[in-house]
């Protein structure tokens, strides 16, 4: 029943969050334009945009790199090599570094 309930309020709630943004978005690219009118400047609204773009893009490039990877980091927050064993640590009383593919933490 309490997802039932949630269900539009949500569908709605994201609705409007998009629709802010976007808007909150052109305000911004307008107010470049008045300002570049009003005090007879370079007018940024062209790399305002290429900004939007290239953030556009590297989010979109995110999520493909999220779902296509998702295995693989599903292993990692599930805590994969937590277990420390001899072999892992090198060094001596207690101090040494952890070794990973990637990474040497110092312990």
């Amino acid at each position: 029943i309490y997802i039932k309930k949630r269900g539009p309020w949500l569908k709605i709630h994201r609705v409007v969050g998009v629709a802010v943004l976007f808007l909150g978005l052109y305000q911004v690219g307008d107010g470049l334009n008045m300002f570049a009118d009003n005090y007879k400047t370079q007018n940024l609204c062209p790399s305002y945009l290429v900004f939007l773009a290239l953030s556009g893009v590297s989010v979109i490039v995110y999520k493909f790199y999220l779902i296509l990877f998702s295995s693989e980091i599903e292993k990692e927050r599930l805590g994969r090599d937590l277990v420390l064993t001899d072999d892992d640590v090198e060094g001596h009383s207690g101090r040494g570094y952890l070794h990973d593919d990637d990474h040497h933490v110092m312990l």
